[in-house]
């Protein structure tokens, strides 16, 4: 009787299923390889977008803090012109959205270069991508990279120097200002935000704003058609940024952002957004 090898090896079946588990395996060990690397670029791009968008906020709430800043009391420094611009920095009622204020920062009573700030959306490295743009007339700095859409809006005060409040706000929220802005681009306040009478600001809200003499001050009577900046106290500050790199998996679908009296409609760009929102009171301006 003729003994089997023990040296006998696998058989071709043997050899194909091991082959077709280890290519299983190995295809899941990519796959989950592929996933986890592009989770990880997606969290990394979420991260630095962030940061990119609080690091240029804190800078500007910095500035603004700041605006009206006169130790010598000559009267000179105030928030100065709040009307859009396009990426020159030129008046535009389409741009985007700007500010510009003073403040004595050497205290000599005049406003010398280095005291007068302005803050805008430009390209200054050319590279296609807009960008948050700060000039203090020494030079403009970019300041957040990435910066689509820039947005203010306004508390001021009625001619008794009471913060005009919006009265549409239940009791239920936090107190709001009459959150105003220049719809006309004459560099007065003469619309506000909450178009709707909701109390807060939504995508419901008309972007044209509401005149503000359908509101009152706190005497009961109606608000002028217009207010001058000297009255400005407080302002609300919206940007909205983007990430640099498309991920060609990330489908936003309708998503639509409330920046201002702006509605912005998400593109199919496959760029994922954020948007951040902050208010400034200026101390210095009576607040």
């Amino acid at each position: 009787m003729r003994l089997l090898s023990k040296n006998t090896g696998f058989s071709l079946i043997e050899l194909l299923i091991a082959m077709v588990l280890t290519g299983i395996v190995s295809v899941a060990v990519f796959s989950l390889f592929i996933s986890q690397n592009r989770s990880f670029d997606v969290q990394e791009q979420r991260v630095a977008l962030h940061q990119n968008l609080r690091a240029a906020m804190e800078i500007m709430q910095r500035d603004l803090r700041m605006a009206g800043f006169d130790p010598t009391g000559a009267d000179n420094f105030l928030v100065t012109d709040v009307r859009n611009r396009d990426q020159a920095f030129v008046l535009d009622p389409n741009g985007e959205g700007a500010i510009q204020f003073t403040a004595d920062l050497n205290a000599n009573g005049t406003a010398d270069v280095g005291e007068t700030f302005d803050y805008s959306i430009d390209d200054p490295d050319a590279d296609l991508i807009p960008d948050l743009r700060r000039n203090d007339g020494t030079g403009q700095q970019m300041l957040g990279e990435g910066v689509e859409v820039l947005r203010f809006a306004y508390a001021f005060t009625d001619s008794t120097g009471v913060l005009v409040m919006n009265p549409n706000a239940t009791l239920l929220e936090t107190p709001e200002p009459l959150w105003a802005f220049d719809g006309d681009s004459d560099n007065l306040l003469d619309a506000a935000l909450d178009t709707n009478g909701s109390g807060t600001i939504t995508t419901a809200d008309n972007g044209g704003g509401l005149a503000l003499t359908n509101f009152n001050d706190s005497t009961g009577n109606p608000l002028p058609a217009t207010v001058q900046l000297d009255r400005i106290r407080a302002v609300k500050i919206w940007m909205l940024g983007r990430v640099l790199q498309p991920d060609p998996q990330y489908q936003p679908g309708n998503l639509i952002y409330k920046v201002g009296n702006r509605n912005f409609n998400h593109p199919n760009d496959n760029l994922r957004r954020k948007v951040l929102t902050s208010v400034v009171k200026f101390r210095n301006l009576g607040l």
